[in-house]
């Protein structure tokens, strides 16, 4: 393909990715003796809004270019150790450290930078691209294979697929794990053609071939806990924030409720110069009183009261198409994510976005500090062990028995506990894993109609597993949901969520520094008996009321169970009659009709939203037509 065709392909993409970057765009493109290389870029702009600052983005002489897509939270003292070094820089803007960084350190520039950031490099000297992805894999990078030995790469899976609409046969097995843990493990994706780079991966296309290597792994570390850890664990964080609020545009905090999200705002309110803009989502009476989410909005106006005019709040009342929004995010989400967070996480940004351009969160706490309730499960598991096999499978019985009844409260515990009864016999990792399942691997298997083991679901989670075999428990279930499940779950739907919106979202708790800090932390420090997150919940003491640190654990959520008997019950009739599962070709009909007919007398609902979220995926994605986006109405309190 000459490089003016290719130009117009890659070029004719951009419009699929406008809403991750809707304020500029830019195009490059060249034909070297051994190769050619075409890069666009749409520029959501935040740092230095010149256009000087368009990419791709060049060094002095225009030999290294670069396309990216994040935040570099040190530039600014990159920049004064390259302009040390004599680099000339033309801009204000964290893009240019990428060139420059290039220059002096190679490839290993990947190595000094800490942020959140996917790129791609061009380095027309060597004839070499270079593509990376952040630490803990906050911007996704997807790349494919071109006829003829080249490669493509995107910010998201839906600009390969325009390059090459024939490249859509299905992995069967990719599928599979959608199913058993609500997303795909890296380096998979649904189409057997397209892979996404693991976080903390660089990897080197030239005429030579294609080779990834990581450039960074989170190290546990033994030994006595450092000189007053909470004081230092304060510091990080107030140095963390503080570079999170570096921004040439509004910004601001989601403020759940919770106490990570409430601790960043807190150290926020504190470092900031200026009053900082708050947004709290709040769920109607009647959906908290069918789905056990917690009032956020009650607790995050504690926090607002006790920081007074530091802080300028937003409640935001949320009404909208549950079913029209379910295809629109199955569009914007092409690497299908399960989890029904993503449609209120989605209308908080987009109700967010007229008033900032840049929000905080507290994603990425529950993983590094250890806060989910199935690490206490999986370490009292291991006491459990000891209680003698009959009595464990007459306790299995029994729970098999109840079902898994609806409610919160009491039936909530319940079917938690029947969970940890039926995973009990399993070994780890498999028995950790099930605790955030809902499938089981014979059920994916009758599901798709072909044969998946309990192995070759959980090959990527072996393999991370295994890296730390030396560690304790405790430490091996936390490294396990840093690699695996905070990528591939939590950090893409709040991408895509958040980039449908084209709003920034940022992410203090995963600041490299604190990270490193905490998992050098004794076991105490993160978990004790069943308090979990011990050292987070001694800062956040000095920030926040009592009733927010003490809080129990809610996750954010969404309310799935009310939405599938209520705005959703004809669509999840529609989708999931077997007349659209045999259109769509993925799922047993038959199997999806005993699922379905489960729900109305027990509490399967994730399993009938997994089902929903595929079918919509699979008319949105498939057909490779977005949904029109619908009207959303906000109520700014």
């Amino acid at each position: 393909m000459s490089p003016e065709d290719r130009s117009r392909q890659v070029f004719g993409t951009l419009h699929l990715l406008r809403h991750r970057g809707p304020d500029d765009s830019g195009f490059y493109v060249a034909r070297g003796s051994r190769l050619q290389v075409a890069l666009a870029h749409q520029r959501l702009s935040i740092i230095d809004l010149n256009e000087r600052s368009r990419q791709p983005l060049g060094n002095e002489d225009g030999t290294v270019l670069v396309c990216y897509n994040g935040e570099i939270y040190n530039f600014r003292a990159l920049r004064h150790e390259l302009q040390a070094h004599g680099h000339e820089f033309r801009t204000e803007s964290d893009t240019e450290v990428i060139v420059h960084g290039y220059d002096e350190w190679g490839e290993r520039v990947c190595e000094r930078l800490e942020g959140m950031f996917a790129f791609a490099l061009w380095d027309a000297r060597q004839e070499r691209l270079l593509l990376a992805r952040d630490h803990f894999g906050v911007k996704p990078l997807y790349y494919a294979p071109l006829p003829g030995a080249g490669i493509a790469f995107a910010s998201e899976i839906k600009a390969l697929l325009a390059m090459h609409p024939g490249r859509q046969e299905l992995d069967a097995a990719a599928l599979g794990k959608y199913l058993a843990f609500l997303w795909i493990p890296h380096p998979g994706t649904p189409f057997r053609a397209v892979r996404k780079l693991p976080p903390a991966t660089c990897a080197v296309f030239d005429a030579e071939g294609f080779h990834q290597r990581e450039y960074w792994d989170l190290t546990f570390r033994d030994g006595a806990a450092p000189p007053e850890p909470v004081d230092q664990l304060d510091q990080l964080l107030q140095e963390a924030v503080t570079k999170r609020l570096v921004s040439d545009v509004p910004l601001g905090v989601f403020l759940s409720g919770g106490v990570d999200s409430s601790l960043v705002t807190a150290v926020g309110a504190k470092v900031s110069t200026a009053p900082l803009l708050t947004v709290t989502a709040a769920f109607t009476r009647s959906d908290l009183a069918v789905d056990p989410l917690g009032d956020d909005a009650l607790y995050a106006a504690l926090v607002r009261r006790q920081l007074g005019s530091r802080l300028t709040g937003r409640e935001v009342t949320i009404e909208a198409d549950a079913a029209q929004l379910l295809h629109l995010l199955a569009w914007h989400c092409d690497d299908p994510v399960a989890d029904p967070a993503i449609l209120p996480a989605y209308l908080l940004a987009k109700a967010a976005k007229p008033i900032a351009t840049v929000m905080l969160s507290g994603v990425g706490a529950e993983e590094v500090f250890g806060g989910y309730p199935r690490y206490v499960a999986g370490l009292l598991s291991t006491r459990y062990e000891r209680v003698p096999q009959p009595l464990q499978r007459v306790l299995r019985s029994l729970a098999d028995r109840w079902g898994n009844p609806r409610g919160g409260g009491l039936f909530r515990s319940f079917r938690r506990l029947r969970k940890f009864l039926n995973a009990a016999e399993l070994p780890f990792p498999a028995r950790f894993i099930r605790y955030r399942s809902y499938f089981e691997p014979s059920e994916v298997s009758a599901l798709l109609g072909t044969s998946l083991d309990s192995e070759e679901l959980l090959e990527e989670h072996l393999q991370y597993w295994n890296r730390v075999a030396d560690r304790p428990l405790f430490d091996r279930m936390c490294y396990l949901d840093i690699k695996t499940y905070l990528p591939c779950l939590n950090l893409a739907y709040a991408d895509r969520a958040s980039m449908a919106a084209s709003l920034e979202l940022r992410e203090p708790m995963l600041d490299l520094r604190l990270t490193e800090f905490v998992a050098g932390l004794p076991q105490r420090w993160r978990i004790h008996g069943r308090q979990t997150k011990v050292a987070l919940k001694e800062l956040a003491r000095r920030y926040l009321p009592r009733q927010v640190v003490d809080r129990a654990k809610v996750g954010f959520g969404s309310p799935v169970r009310a939405w599938l008997r209520g705005p959703l019950r004809h669509l999840t009739a529609d989708l999931l009659s077997p007349a659209a599962i045999r259109q769509t070709g993925i799922l047993d009909a038959g199997v999806v009709r005993q699922i379905v007919a489960a729900e109305s007398h027990e509490d399967w609902a994730m399993r009938v939203w997994t089902l929903l979220n595929l079918q919509a995926w699979s008319q949105t994605v498939l057909r490779g037509t977005p949904a029109a986006a619908p009207p959303v109405a906000v109520n700014l309190a």
